[in-house]
């Protein structure tokens, strides 16, 4: 008989924003003491809770993480992944919106309890960058040379 204490395992939809601004990038940096995925590059993204459309999550979480106002154009890819935690077992589909700034002269203002660094990336960058998930690197990529 095993006795290990089973871990909750669950289903997550996260959206995610992909901001081009002048053959660049917006990518924000986790905090080095986050449990999860610690000091990895992503883009603005977060859960889509239940009562919220993944356009209105969007909007939402670009806002918590960067103070940007965007508007949503299309989705440009979806990629999986699993998190596993001690306490838990997240079965995640991240989905990329390709999203515009309202303001193009709008600042970021990242939320310091969630990110250490914000920074634009120019597709030369991305191929060098560290600390980042191939799924994202690519993404970021198929974006900017869509802009082009």
């Amino acid at each position: 008989m095993n006795h290990e204490r089973e871990v909750p395992r669950f289903f997550q939809i996260v959206v995610a924003g992909v901001i081009i601004r002048e053959q660049s990038v917006l990518l924000l940096q986790r905090r080095e003491d986050e449990d999860v995925l610690p000091g990895i590059w992503e883009f603005p993204s977060g859960k889509r809770n239940f009562d919220e459309t993944s356009e209105e999550a969007l909007v939402r979480e670009v806002k918590e993480e960067t103070g940007l106002s965007v508007i949503l154009e299309r989705p440009i890819s979806v990629f999986e992944y699993t998190i596993e935690t001690p306490t838990e077992v997240r079965d995640t589909t991240q989905i990329n919106f390709l999203v515009h700034l309202r303001d193009p002269q709008q600042i970021v203002k990242i939320n310091k309890e969630e990110h250490q660094a914000v920074c634009w990336f120019t597709k030369e960058e991305l191929h060098s960058l560290q600390n980042i998930s191939e799924e994202t690197r690519k993404c970021a990529l198929m974006a900017l040379l869509n802009q082009s």
